[in-house]
Formats: C-alpha cells, structure tokens, sequence
C-alpha cells in the first residue's frame, strides 16, 4: 500500500510539474520566453495524431517561434523545442516510477496521459487519490489552460489530464477550461 501511494504522489508531483513547464513557457511576452516553452513540449515525438511522447520517433522539424508570438495549434506548440527538451527528463523520471507520460493535442486541448506500467494495486484507493488530486490542483490545470491562450492561437484551450492503467483503461480523467 505504501508503495501504491508513494507512486500516486510522484505521479501528482510529475503532473504539476509538468503544467508547470507548459505555464512558464506560455508566456507570450518575449521571444525566448516562447522559444523556451515551445521547446519543453516537443521534446516528446509528435505523429500525425499529434501525439508528443519520447517513445515515438522524432520529427526532423522544429516549430519555430511564430512571428506574432503565438503558435498556430497546439500540436504545433508541442512540437517546439523549448517543450520537448523541458519534457524530456520529466518523461525519463516517470519512467523509473512505473509511469509513461505523453503529451497529445486534440482540437483546442492539451492532454496530458500518464499510464501506469505496472500493476497498481487497489484501484479504488489509487483513483480517490488520483481525483483528489486532480481536484486539488484544478487552478493550477486552469492557468495552464489560460497560459495556452497567450501561447497558442486559439479562442477556448482545454487541458486535459487523463491516468490510465497498464492495460490502457482509464482510471479517471478531467478536463480544465481556462478561466
């Protein structure tokens, strides 16, 4: 059981930090600031699905910094330099854990999935813990939405953090609108 908790706090602590890196790099104010978050988020490969993760073979190209300062999708802001290379070792960290994280777009939402690798015990303890979380955490998934819009040229960004187990179900999954 102890075990099974300590997971599901690293898996919270690796959440927040990543919202963390999307947020900071969000900042449309200065070239290096979109530089440097546009980098954290490419990090993970994208494919045509627009999902980002270090599993999946890289692009050759880079997104460049947008000369109006915002990205024109947010599979386009993943795929920047400053996300990937922020991404990267939030992505080996998790992997030590037992947790698989990958960072996708869909239409107007940033998804954050982190999948367990292995057995995580009672899940019903682990999905309370996850939700609790997640509920904990809501302003914090809020800016990162809000963040979003200052990045990413679209109207209404969603963020979603999505937890599923080894097999691929989902445990539980929320959404976080910008406010």
């Amino acid at each position: 059981m102890k075990k099974i908790i300590t997971r599901v706090l690293t898996l919270g602590l690796a959440c927040i930090m990543a919202l963390s890196l999307t947020a900071c790099g969000s900042n449309g104010s200065s070239s290096t600031a979109n530089n440097t978050s546009s980098n954290a988020v490419a990090q993970s490969s994208s494919t045509e699905g627009g999902v980002a993760s270090k599993n999946n073979d890289r692009e050759s190209s880079k997104a460049p910094i947008p000369s109006n300062g915002k990205y024109a999708s947010i599979e386009e802001y993943i795929n920047s330099d400053i996300l990937q290379s922020q991404m990267e070792s939030l992505v080996d960290s998790m992997k030590d854990n037992g947790i698989q994280i990958e960072v996708k777009s869909e239409d107007n939402k940033l998804i954050y999935e982190y999948t367990y690798t292995t057995d995580i015990g009672d899940v019903d303890t682990v999905v309370s813990v996850l939700e609790q979380g997640l509920e904990s955490n809501a302003s914090t998934f809020e800016t990162v939405a809000s963040g979003l819009r200052l990045a990413v040229d679209i109207e209404d960004p969603v963020v979603v953090v999505r937890y599923l187990d080894k097999d691929g179900k989902e445990l539980c999954s929320r959404e976080f609108s910008a406010q």
